[in-house]
């Protein structure tokens, strides 16, 4: 095996392969961005919208392609033992663009891979970009500050994507919403895409910011802000946190070699399961949320609960082996409790409607669901938790003896949830009738998605939608006179 610290990327696999000689010319560290879709029209009668083609999670690899995005290839080092299907990707060729990003101090940002995998009947779908960062400089300490600013400025910056047959520019931090838009017109039938009802039936997951360093580069006082993981493997060191970016959360990896390539292919599977991991938790979260919102309805005897149950039995099992996996392997006690937090609350009766929902599944089933459920490990607004191993990167906060302080907090706004529901209610009805284009639709889900966060009085969910869709909401509170909410849009919005 050649010993390698630089990347390219394998025109079969599009994944990143070795290419020494890069190795004279420039510092180069390897950055994963993947987003994750979670998607239950399966689970609902929406399932006749889903696409029969390609067959995910095991697609016929050159015969078989993606709509707007490109054709399904076989991976030629396979994919992630345990997950079915993960030997087989769809490569990007289009729909999707970026550009060579130049930022500050000589740093650039190359996109070199865009792939995306689906499970069976797209209930999780993850879109994964793959980008080299360059410098001139070899050896360098990877640091809290440095590693800010590079985030940071790479979220800013853009990207074009295919929408309603139209590339548009969009920053790197509304990827995530474009995506949902993306992906539904690409899994949809055409025939049935034009009122998008099924479009609520789309989540997001957290999505993760993935760096992984060259044997040149080390990891200097990230230990005091990041949860620090070491010896996984006997071949590298993890360290985890979140990123706020703009109150929108990523999740954030360093992932540090500290052996020689030629235990290459075991950092390669260490990284892939983390990430996959991560996405399965957060889509399972999902899923339990779509059941206790009445989105996903189980009914005893029919093939919506027979389907639930057979995902739930085999989406925990996959993921319960693994985690016992990883646990031996890491050496490292407790490991896996770093997996188990989501960013998300659990709303009050949450629990209760999930287990009257499923009450009446196989009692192995319902015992292992609610089992998880109960596992599951809540990240507040403010990323703070009690162990203090979840640190804040945001504008607003700050780390001091390694506890999160944020500064002017708004979500921890007063809000009149009854006055905001009552606009709400008028303006969704109206904005239902008159939805015409993506970004009409685009904002019905929003505003679901605030009516949904002010019926739990979440007030930090709602500051989360307002900033993330500011401009959408603004334009149909605007349109349909909704003072309230345009005041609400004016306080949390920068526009």
């Amino acid at each position: 095996m050649i010993n390698c610290d630089y990347f390219a990327i394998d025109r079969e696999s599009s994944e990143p392969k070795c290419l020494s000689l890069w190795f004279f010319l420039f510092h180069i560290m390897i950055l994963f961005l993947q987003f994750t879709i979670t998607d239950t029209r399966y689970f609902s009668d929406f399932r006749r919208e889903l696409l029969s083609k390609p067959i995910w999670p095991s697609p016929r690899p050159f015969a078989e392609f993606v709509r707007n995005a490109g054709r399904i290839v076989e991976r030629s080092k396979g994919g992630q033992e345990g997950w079915v299907g993960e030997n087989y990707i769809c490569e990007i060729k289009r729909g999707i663009k970026f550009s060579k990003q130049n930022l500050s101090n000589g740093v650039s940002v190359n996109n070199i891979s865009k792939h995306m995998f689906a499970s069976e009947h797209y209930v999780l779908t993850k879109y994964e970009f793959v980008f080299n960062v360059k410098t001139n400089e070899l050896g360098t300490s990877i640091t809290y500050d440095l590693m800010k600013g590079l985030i940071n400025q790479f979220l800013l910056s853009t990207v074009s994507i295919k929408l309603n047959g139209i590339m548009q520019n969009v920053p790197v931090n509304q990827l995530q919403a474009a995506l949902m838009d993306f992906h539904y017109q690409n899994s949809t039938v055409n025939a049935l895409k034009n009122d998008q009802l099924g479009f609520k039936h789309l989540m997001y997951c957290t999505p993760q910011l993935y760096f992984y360093l060259d044997r040149n580069e080390t990891a200097k006082g990230l230990a005091r802000n990041y949860k620090h993981i070491a010896n996984i493997f006997n071949i590298a060191e993890l360290y985890g946190a979140w990123h706020d970016h703009r109150n929108n959360p990523f999740r954030l990896w360093v992932h540090r070699r500290i052996t020689n390539s030629a235990r290459e292919l075991k950092n390669r599977e260490l990284r892939m399961k983390i990430m996959r991991l991560h996405s399965e938790y957060e889509c399972l979260k999902n899923i339990f949320n779509a059941i206790s919102d009445g989105l996903i309805l189980p009914r005893e005897r029919s093939d919506v609960s027979e389907e639930l149950q057979r995902y739930f039995n085999t989406a925990i099992r996959t993921f319960l082996l693994d985690e016992q996996n990883l646990e031996y392997q890491s050496w490292t006690p407790g490991f896996f409790d770093y997996f188990s937090k989501v960013f998300s609350q659990s709303a009050p009766g949450e629990l209760e409607r999930i287990k009257d929902q499923i009450n009446h599944f196989r009692p192995n089933i319902k015992n292992k669901a609610i089992n998880f459920y109960l596992d599951i490990k809540f990240v507040n607004n403010k990323f703070e938790n009690t162990n203090s191993n979840i640190l804040s990167q945001g504008d607003n906060n700050i780390v001091q003896n390694n506890q999160v302080i944020q500064q002017a907090n708004e979500h921890d706004t007063e809000i009149d949830f009854a006055k905001l529901l009552d606009e709400l209610k008028r303006v969704i009805e109206g904005a239902k009738k008159n939805a015409k284009t993506t970004e009409d639709f685009q904002a019905v889900a929003a505003l679901s998605e605030v009516k949904d966060a002010a019926e739990k009085k979440n007030p930090g969910g709602v500051v989360s939608v307002l900033k993330r869709s500011g401009k959408i909401l603004y334009d149909v509170a605007t349109k349909f006179t909704a003072s309230f909410l345009v005041e609400l849009l004016k306080a949390h919005m920068a526009f």
